[in-house]
Order: structure tokens, then sequence, then C-alpha cells
């Protein structure tokens, strides 16, 4: 997929939707159909994963493109590998808590 800025925006935040729709409209369904099972718990956290994990791929889409927009800045001053490799290892753990 080629880094522009609608392809990379827009997924991201669709998924974002997605998530809060799974959130809090399935609950929501299930509670005025007056059914309350296991599935109506779990759902809750499935989306709040979504969330977090589109959000987290946002920002990181965002880095690439402003990575991408100033490139030559963060190479001449050493930056690039740092500012990576942290939001890498903030990334990762991130993921492995959710």
């Amino acid at each position: 997929m080629k880094y522009n800025s609608k392809n990379v925006l827009i997924l991201p935040i669709a998924l974002f939707f997605i998530g809060l729709a799974i959130t809090f409209l399935y609950p929501l369904n299930e509670i005025t159909r007056g059914t309350l099972h296991t599935l109506m718990l779990i759902t809750p956290n499935i989306g709040f994963v979504i969330i977090i994990l589109s959000i987290l791929w946002l920002t990181y889409n965002i880095i690439i493109l402003f990575f991408k927009k100033y490139k030559n800045f963060f190479y001449k001053w050493g930056l690039a590998s740092l500012l990576f490799s942290i939001f890498h290892k903030m990334m990762i753990t991130i993921f492995f808590l959710v």
C-alpha cells in the first residue's frame, strides 16, 4: 500500500468507528431484547481492543507520513533510528498489555 494520506488515515479511522459500534451498540441491542449472556460481556472488550489497535495504527501512520516529509532533517541529526526504536518498543508494550 502506498503511503498517501487518503489510504493511510481513512482505514484506521474506519476501524476506530467499527470498534466504537461493537463496544456500545451490541450490548445496547442485547439489553433491549432482554437477554444477557456471556457474549454480551465479552464483546465490549473486543471493541476496546479494536479501538486501541486502531489508535496505535493511526499514530504509526501519522509518524510515517511525518517522517517521509521531513526525512532529511531526521537523517541529518541521526534521530530516525532513535524515534523508530522508541515508538516500536512502546507499540509492542501496549499491544502486549492489551
